[in-house]
């Protein structure tokens, strides 16, 4: 799996699970916290909730796993790829081809 595949749509993704989501302050999207102050603060790549009763923090797929409550990396990543309409097939290494020489 390749987890930089979708590591700076964290702001895209969260607007698609229907968070209202852009660089800087947000109220947070944990289900668990009552955010009615702003205190998460979203970056491409990665969130931080200040909050001390919350304190959530982490990438695309920590996100996935907070709102869909799902704890296993491979099913986050799954969640992810699906959000954007995907089925991630792991690239392989392309097989060499024959050159072939041109004959004057």
């Amino acid at each position: 799996m390749n987890f930089g595949k979708y590591k700076n749509r964290l702001i895209e993704f969260l607007r698609i699970k229907g968070v209202k989501a852009e660089r800087g302050l947000i109220r947070c999207f944990n289900p668990e916290h009552e955010d009615r102050n702003p205190s998460c603060e979203l970056f491409d790549d990665h969130f931080v909730c200040y909050s001390g009763n919350c304190g959530i923090h982490g990438d695309i797929y920590d996100a996935a796993g907070i709102l869909e409550g799902i704890a296993d990396k491979k099913e986050q990543f799954k969640t992810v790829e699906e959000t954007f309409g995907g089925n991630f097939i792991p690239s392989r290494q392309p097989e060499k081809q024959p050159v072939e020489k041109e004959v004057f």
